[in-house]
């Protein structure tokens, strides 16, 4: 039995939402690295990091839509890609099989949210 078949389930716009609220992500490799000239290929699965009401730790694995079975990324450019859009600052990737990686956001309200509660729409400024 593999360990995500008895893990909770979430899609990828839920996976977003905790991600952007700062819930972490665990990164785990489920086969080693493979190089062949040149070309890097493995598989990892992404799993959110939460706590339940009574703080117990637990995680759920991104899940393929209207599926029961997990994304599956198969090259370092599909996790970069995935990370870039969830906005991870530091990019780790576990290189054998069963070792994990963490990946966080920066959620400070500061951070790339300059000019977001500036009701100066249509001002010469913004070019409006």
């Amino acid at each position: 039995m593999r360990s995500w078949e008895l893990a909770p389930v979430i899609m990828m716009k839920s996976f977003r939402e905790d991600v952007s609220a700062g819930a972490p992500v665990e990164v785990l490799a489920t086969e080693d690295i493979v190089t062949n000239r040149g070309s890097v290929t493995g598989k990892w699965v992404l799993y959110i990091l939460k706590k339940n009401d009574i703080d117990e730790s637990f995680r759920s694995v991104l899940v393929k839509q209207r599926a029961a079975e997990p994304r599956v990324y198969t090259t370092p450019n599909g996790l970069v890609g995935i990370a870039m859009e969830l906005g991870v600052k530091e990019i780790k990737i576990p290189h054998a099989k069963g070792q994990s990686a963490f990946w966080s956001v920066d959620v400070s309200p500061d951070e790339d949210r300059v000019g977001e509660d500036d009701d100066s729409e249509g001002s010469p400024s913004r070019g409006g």
